[in-house]
């Protein structure tokens, strides 16, 4: 299973790999620029996407429309400390 965590946070990024790793997750790359991982995600595929919502450039429901318009069948999970993005998540 290919893996990708998109947050501008790096501390969100690490803590989330690393568990996503000691559940022996072994194909998993972050990024903390959305630009950066949409750039990437135009050349390779990913199974699950890990989004942040609130994020600068570009929001996570943004990011989501672009990539499931590269990769329909893409599973994406938001994640966000903010409630009030729960309903558009």
């Amino acid at each position: 299973m290919n893996i990708i965590i998109v947050d501008d946070e790096k501390l969100a990024t690490t803590r989330l790999e690393r568990l996503l790793k000691e559940l022996d997750v072994q194909n998993v790359i972050s990024f903390n620029d959305p630009e950066k991982a949409l750039h990437h995600m135009l050349k390779n595929r990913y199974d699950v996407i890990f989004l942040d919502i609130q994020m600068p450039t570009i929001t996570g429901l943004e990011l989501a429309n672009k990539i499931l318009d590269i990769e329909p069948s893409t599973f994406i999970v938001f994640q966000t400390a903010y409630e009030q993005f729960a309903i558009d998540a």
